[in-house]
């Protein structure tokens, strides 16, 4: 994104004031306003050029010559849809304009890019009956839970929309006609959102044997009741840096044991450790899958993630993990989920 502010007159200007304008900024736009500061339209240096070849004069003014209808978004639009909507209409450049029509900034292609957005797709695993959130999930699916007022799946469409992943598939089973009513195709929240549908519990990976597309780039898998704020762009460049078929996020945890562990050889006693402090990594349910891996999994019976990399390894297929350094929490649990909720939207994946 870029400052629009020094690219900004009003639409009384004239043709030199514009030239004057590209010798100070590196946009190559002016952006004009009313008076009352509202977009009014713009011109690119291309476009002045053309009318002094034509032989426009310097003091002249510009405003019968203005562009009024070139294309603009909202505040509201990410990054990503915005440089998807560059590559499309074959521009370099949009104004972001607020709600009143003021100018908040000017996209570049350049700036956008530079971001590292991903283009990549997502899957959610959204079938699951919530049998930890018993009794919230009795007559809704957990990703329909909410925290501060956003159902889960609501804040991971947010999250995913935010670095660039626009297309996403949620695999559905257990009151999935509530999750297509709720998100439909995803507009309401500016992404593009298929299903498929479990008529089986088909595990934590069966359900991506029902993806019927043939896909190209590797894509994100996430459990709907995952809450965390790790840098997918950093996991995207691990997966490739090392060349890995199956990328898997884990989270270091803690585990306390109450009582003191005695170490045996036979009958004779190695070493006493009193209530000692364990660390493990557990698998923190958000994966980056090779599309070839998704042929290794068989269509339509349960098949879980453990399966799809225990089969991977015995492959001699190349396994990584990703630790994550930032928040985590797994609140398809009733004890997180509660934690999670006073915590609140900003403190939501804090570790306990």
């Amino acid at each position: 994104m870029t400052d629009a502010s020094h690219s900004i007159i009003g639409h009384d200007a004239t043709v030199r004031e514009c030239v004057q304008r590209f010798a100070q900024t590196r946009a190559g736009v002016v952006i004009f306003v009313d008076q009352g500061g509202r977009f009014f339209g713009l011109l690119t240096a291309g476009d002045v050029f053309r009318l002094l070849a034509r032989g426009v004069e310097l003091d002249s003014a510009v405003r019968a010559h203005i562009n009024t209808k070139p294309i603009t978004v909202t505040s509201e639009f990410t990054g990503s849809e915005i440089l998807r909507l560059m590559t499309a209409r074959g521009v370099s450049h949009v104004p972001v304009l607020r709600a009143d029509g003021t100018v908040e900034r000017l996209a570049t292609q350049a700036a956008l890019l530079a971001e590292n957005l991903l283009r990549n797709r997502a899957v959610i695993m959204a079938g699951g009956e919530g049998l930890r959130l018993r009794p919230l999930t009795n007559d809704v699916p957990k990703a329909l839970v909410k925290i501060d007022g956003k159902p889960l799946l609501a804040i991971l469409l947010e999250r995913l929309r935010g670095v660039g992943i626009l297309d996403i598939t949620i695999c559905i089973r257990y009151r999935g006609d509530k999750i297509r009513a709720e998100f439909g195709d995803g507009s309401a929240w500016h992404v593009n959102i298929s299903y498929v549908e479990e008529e089986e519990p088909l595990g934590t990976c069966g359900g991506l044997s029902l993806i019927r597309d043939e896909w190209t780039e590797p894509f994100f898998v996430l459990n709907c009741d995952v809450l965390t704020d790790v840098d997918l762009v950093n996991m995207y460049k691990f997966h490739a840096f090392n060349r890995s078929d199956l990328t898997v996020a884990v989270k270091d945890q803690d585990f306390q044991v109450p009582f003191g562990i005695v170490e045996v050889d036979h009958e004779r006693v190695v070493r006493l450790s009193e209530k000692p402090k364990l660390k493990f990594y557990v698998n923190a349910g958000l994966y980056l899958l090779n599309p070839e891996t998704k042929k290794t999994i068989p269509f339509g019976r349960r098949y879980d993630m453990t399966d799809l990399i225990a089969d991977l390894l015995a492959n001699g297929s190349n396994v990584c993990s990703f630790p994550i350094r930032t928040a985590w929490l797994d609140v398809g649990d009733i004890g997180n989920l509660r934690l999670a909720r006073r915590r609140g939207l900003d403190r939501q994946g804090e570790d306990r």
